[in-house]
């Protein structure tokens, strides 16, 4: 694999890094929705991570691997985000598994098409690198 440089990467693993350093925080701690605010800064470390190293990649193979990747971290925030304002508030009754089942529907389909994108084109219609002045 061949890595690119490019001026945004120090931002993004910085980001990365104190996203997975605020989950571990939040790991530790026992407060009403902690370990759901833990779980969503992990998503959040996915998606920054996953980025970043899409990012770096000269293939279009591997662009598109990493952005599949990243996608985990992307559709598993606002599901994650609703349950941590749920627990947070104490409002567990407001979330019932029938009601989180439903609301999950939308990012695992989203997951899926783009995984299965080189079959149906409905996410990506079409995928290029293009490189201006040598870049």
């Amino acid at each position: 694999m061949q890595f690119q440089y490019h001026p945004n990467l120090i931002y993004f693993f910085l980001s990365g890094l104190l996203s997975l350093f605020a989950a571990w925080i939040a790991f530790r701690r026992t407060a009403p929705g902690s370990s759901t605010l833990g779980w969503l800064l992990v998503s959040m470390t996915l998606w920054v991570a996953g980025d970043a190293v899409s990012w770096m990649q000269r293939s279009l193979e591997a662009k598109i691997l990493w952005l599949d990747i990243m996608m985990i971290g992307v559709v598993s925030a606002p599901p994650l985000f609703l349950r941590f304002t749920v627990k947070f508030t104490q409002n567990d009754a407001l979330l019932t598994s029938r009601r989180l089942a439903v609301f999950l529907i939308h990012p695992l389909l989203t997951l899926v098409l783009q995984w299965t994108n080189q079959f149906h084109h409905l996410v990506l219609s079409t995928a290029e690198i293009v490189e201006r002045n040598g870049h």
